[in-house]
């Protein structure tokens, strides 16, 4: 009944939500509005556009998503507000892409199909989901089986979460990112940012807290990773701040362990591992290898962690301050890839240095501060979910 539609059926597994907003340029085609609707059937999108355009879409793996990239537009002043406020459902995520284009994530592990329909008078590009699931990818399965049974012992070495260890990246002889001018180093402002959080979480949270150092020390990839491993922590919280040789570059990007998806991330996974292109390519050949169940598991937690953290930022610092939002991604960060599976871990990049804006950002004290509020609400909010998604006591 439809003119070239396209539909798309994918099986399920991981979840990779993000999202970004992209500033007004009037000197390109516009996304203006986005804007939801409910069927018993499905759930609609609908991009309105100033005119019409290209798209492409393609599927991806490690995790499993689905991407679709509308060719040579912007977002427009109502379509960035829609992203904030309006109820974009949870499998479908929408951010900026290369400053030239709009791309759209499909989270495979809480839907089925989906169809694109691409319309004119007036031009829309109308995505309809399929079997929206409200369960989160690791919860209970689209078929309702149950959740499984352990006994309470098993219950305690598998459900809470108890303890969390936050890794200010850098320090020492080791400065990472720094812009001279600005007598700005990336080892202080993110020393600084854990601090507060671990203030933060002593103050209101029951898990026992670790860091990775406390002070302006160099501490290797090994013993931040020895001292996790150690406390057999539940979640591995590293805080970076990025840099870019393209002074343009801007906004907050939250990582987990797994391939990089493109030059970029692979660039950034090196800077971090303090390792060259060539190296972290071998590590990104192997990160491909681990796929036993504690891996998987690992992953599949990293990357809700992830999701609910970057949510949790970009809500907070993108309504304060502005602050661009590009998305949850992946690369084979060393701290990230040696923490004992199922230990959750993400790497947070939470402004560009290089990028001027940001920088200003970063030299402020109540940035930081409101940097370290939104990423305990993203490890708030990531709890109880977790929590829920375990597992029944036996006897209950």
């Amino acid at each position: 009944m439809f003119g070239g539609v396209l539909w798309v059926a994918f099986t399920l597994f991981f979840s990779f939500p993000s999202l970004g907003l992209a500033d007004f340029s009037a000197t390109q085609s516009l996304v203006k509005n986005i804007r939801v609707g409910h069927s018993p059937e499905y759930v609609r999108v609908v991009f309105d556009l100033e005119q019409q355009a290209d798209y492409a879409h393609q599927r991806l793996a490690n995790p499993d998503r689905a991407t679709i990239t509308i060719q040579d537009v912007v977002l427009g002043p109502e379509a960035q507000q829609a992203i904030v406020s309006t109820d974009i459902p949870h499998p479908m995520s929408i951010y900026s892409w290369k400053g030239d284009r709009v791309r759209v994530d499909l989270d495979l592990a809480v839907m089925g199909t989906f169809r694109i329909l691409s319309l004119d008078k007036p031009y829309r590009l109308v995505i309809d989901l399929y079997d929206v699931s409200t369960q989160r990818a690791h919860g209970a399965s689209k078929s309702g089986t149950s959740p499984k049974v352990l006994t309470e012992e098993q219950r305690r070495a598998e459900g809470d979460i108890r303890t969390i260890v936050i890794d200010p990246g850098h320090g020492g002889k080791d400065p990472g990112a720094t812009v001279k001018k600005a007598k700005l180093e990336e080892k202080d402002l993110v020393l600084d940012i854990a601090l507060r959080l671990r203030l933060i979480m002593e103050n209101r949270s029951d898990a026992t807290i670790y860091m990775t150092r406390e002070t302006d020390v160099f501490v290797e990839l090994e013993d931040r990773v020895a001292l996790a491993n150690e406390k057999k922590a539940d979640l591995f919280i590293s805080i970076h701040a990025n840099a870019h040789s393209n002074s343009k570059v801007e906004g907050l990007e939250v990582y987990t362990f797994g391939v990089a998806e493109d030059e970029r991330a692979l660039a950034v996974a090196a800077r971090e591992n303090g390792i060259s292109l060539e190296e972290i390519g071998d590590i990104n050949e192997i990160a491909q290898l681990n796929s036993d169940l504690l891996m998987r598991r690992k992953v599949e937690n990293s990357i809700d962690l992830a999701w609910l953290t970057r949510e949790a930022m970009a809500k907070q610092l993108g309504a304060k301050y502005n602050l661009a939002d590009l998305g949850v991604k992946t690369a084979p960060f060393y701290v990230l890839r040696h923490t004992a599976a199922p230990m959750a871990g993400i790497l947070a990049e939470v402004a560009y240095l290089t990028n001027s804006k940001d920088r200003k950002r970063l030299a402020s004290s109540k940035f930081r501060q409101q940097v370290a509020e939104s990423i305990f609400v993203g490890i708030s909010e990531y709890i109880p979910a977790y929590n829920k998604s375990q597992y029944v006591v036996s006897g209950e």
